[in-house]
């Protein structure tokens, strides 16, 4: 065995093998009630390590490439995306914006539609709600 095979194979056994194409690729986000374009980005992957949540809020913020996710959060999150929506469940899923659902409206808006200035966002009806998961009325 050459050397540069024996250190390949040293290499190889420190470094795992990718884990191959995803099993499958959920993506549950809402349509904005105005416009009917997609209020974030998110990603519910499943491949053999388990499932990877990527996201994108209203404003912008998210998580890059992923983070690990449970299988019942999964399901969490499936149940609270699925119609007829229901505040307390979308608030149970611990997202910021809550997907950009509008509480008082029950109705989603996407980051055209929230009129958003440094972090705070109005409704097409005008009602205000934090998008951004760094902003507070503290700060203003």
């Amino acid at each position: 065995m050459s050397l540069s095979d024996r250190l390949r194979n040293l290499w190889r056994s420190f470094v795992p093998e990718p884990p191959g194409p995803p099993l499958q690729v959920l993506e549950p986000a809402p349509n904005c009630s105005v416009c009917d374009q997609r209020t974030v980005t998110l990603q519910l992957i499943e491949d053999i390590n388990g499932w990877c949540i990527r996201f994108q809020g209203v404003e912008g913020s998210g998580n890059g490439n992923g983070d690990p996710i449970s299988s019942e959060e999964v399901q969490t999150l499936l149940e609270a995306l699925r119609p007829p929506y229901n505040a307390e469940k979308i608030q149970a899923t611990g997202f910021y914006d809550d997907f950009g659902f509008c509480i008082p409206c029950e109705k989603f808006y996407c980051g055209t539609h929230w009129q958003i200035s440094r972090g705070l966002g109005t409704c097409p009806a005008g009602h205000p709600k934090s998008l951004d998961p760094h902003w507070s009325p503290d700060f203003d």
